[in-house]
């Protein structure tokens, strides 16, 4: 089988530290192309040993030789590259969450279903076999019926003068953060969809995010 040829829209940290790192250890993938919106890309697709540097997301995009693009930017900027990329007939990978609202997910994925492209929204657990066992002892009933499940994600923010967790209109906050975790892993391990929803958030009083938020799913 030949490699599926990978462009990456943006030089984040996730994708120098993680992505970019899983491609070149996978057997069926490989990265030919990063980009950045200026010349910084440079340095970083030189570290990395990637033969293609952008500084555009556009001209990455429009290479014919890209298969398939990381998009690892922030959260209110993945409609818009998801549409671009999915009208150049790339497939996508977008990191999570994937959109902000229900709207914006559901016209992403009905331009990739017009634009005939796979896409697929970066939560890297649900391909770990543990998951995917876990997932089949629920489903047969092995441990009986699910009556709770609980599940918390946490990190310490080192700083407030944060790029985009601290800015609302980025699509910042624990919930887009980390929390999209706990709501997709148990929508995944159950296969089904809450009927109601509550939530209690702090907020934080100069920038509106929610810092903290517990929320419950019946």
């Amino acid at each position: 089988m030949e490699n599926i040829r990978w462009g990456v829209l943006s030089t984040a940290n996730i994708a120098q530290q993680q992505l970019i790192p899983a491609i070149g250890r996978a057997d069926n993938a490989e990265l030919i192309a990063i980009s950045s919106r200026g010349i910084q890309v440079h340095p970083v697709a030189s570290k990395l040993g990637i033969p293609k540097a952008y500084e555009s997301y556009e001209e990455l995009l429009n290479d014919s030789d890209i298969e398939a693009v990381y998009i690892p930017l922030p959260n209110h900027l993945h409609k818009e590259w998801v549409f671009k990329a999915a009208k150049q007939g790339k497939h996508i990978l977008c990191e999570k969450p994937v959109a902000l609202t229900a709207q914006e997910a559901e016209e992403m994925v009905e331009v990739c279903r017009e634009s005939n492209v796979k896409f697929m929204e970066a939560f890297m657990y649900q391909l770990h076999p543990q998951h995917q066992r876990v997932k089949e002892i629920i489903a047969s009933g092995e441990i009986g019926d699910i009556k709770l499940i609980k599940s918390s994600h946490s990190f310490h923010l080192q700083s407030r003068v944060d790029k985009f967790r601290m800015d609302k209109a980025k699509g910042g906050g624990s919930l887009y953060d980390v929390g999209c975790y706990s709501i997709h892993a148990i929508r995944y391990l159950l296969d089904a969809e809450p009927v109601s929803v509550q939530c209690f958030a702090e907020l934080d009083p100069e920038t509106g995010i929610d810092l903290s938020t517990f929320g419950y799913l019946n």
